[in-house]
């Protein structure tokens, strides 16, 4: 399986992933990884409606060298689906290591709970069924 299409190391065809929040939180951050990547995208679940047009209507709308300097990605979408695949092949590869070092067992409470963890919205997960194994 090739490799997704963000994949590369040509500058002019890079661009920045908002992961794994959906809603753009800061703009600052936003301008300055535009300006790094010349495009952010972001995973948004399907039918759902993103709630940050204050700070990013502007950055949807305008235009760079890549297209849409901000573009969502719906998890039904094909690019998305082919990381998504992309993805589970490598985790399957290496799931004993992952489980023994990553299991929920293994993980410091602090990082369970709390400041330091964060949200995943389901709608972001593939159904597995639909993985090729």
């Amino acid at each position: 399986m090739p490799e997704p299409s963000g994949l590369t190391h040509d500058p002019a065809n890079r661009y920045g992933l908002y992961y794994p929040f959906i809603h753009i939180r800061d703009e600052n951050w936003l301008k300055g990884t535009i300006l790094a990547f010349q495009k952010v995208r972001r995973i948004v679940p399907n039918q759902f409606t993103v709630k940050d047009q204050a700070i990013t209507k502007a950055y949807a709308t305008l235009e760079g060298p890549a297209g849409p300097l901000l573009e969502s990605l719906f998890v039904d979408g094909q690019e998305v689906r082919t990381s998504q695949e992309w993805l589970h092949k490598r985790i399957s590869e290496r799931i004993d290591e992952l489980t023994d070092r990553y299991a929920e067992d293994k993980v410091s409470p602090g990082w369970q709970s709390g400041p330091q963890t964060f949200q995943m919205h389901v709608g972001k997960f593939l159904d597995r069924v639909s993985w090729s194994s």
